[in-house]
């Protein structure tokens, strides 16, 4: 407080006159004001920080939802390979099977063709002349 108390007969017992000082009003008061700028500077930091950051934040939040909508067509791609590996297999099967079905037709194909030659008797038939015929 701004007041200051002065002892009028100097013993320390006297009269007690309570006054304003304007010095120690003014000190004071620019010991407030100063206060009052320090606090408004860190105010102004910490509103300046917690704007970075939010917008930190949000750059952050921004990369989290491209990342998850990556990740969403990753699974889908990965969905389709394994479907269409699938169908890969499928069809290697399938082919698998069919050269085994060649294979048996040839050997039937193969088996009829000496049991004809067998027939046949002393004619001469070829294996050439079954591959290129006779011109």
């Amino acid at each position: 407080m701004a007041v200051r108390r002065r002892n009028a007969n100097g013993n320390g017992h006297g009269t007690v006159h309570a006054g304003l000082d304007p010095r120690l009003v003014a000190g004071q008061a620019a010991q407030l004001t100063a206060s009052a700028n320090g606090i408004a500077r860190i105010a102004d930091e910490v509103r300046d920080n917690a704007e970075a950051q939010v917008k930190s934040l949000d750059g952050a939040l921004a990369g989290l939802e491209s990342m998850a909508a990556t990740l969403g067509e990753t699974a889908t791609q990965a969905e389709s390979i394994a479907t269409a590996s699938e169908e890969l297999v499928s069809g290697v099967n399938e082919m698998a099977a069919s050269i085994e079905q060649v294979a048996a037709n040839t050997a039937s194909l193969a088996a009829s063709v000496a049991q004809n030659a067998s027939a046949i008797g002393p004619a001469k038939i070829t294996f050439r002349w079954l591959i290129c015929p006779i011109r």
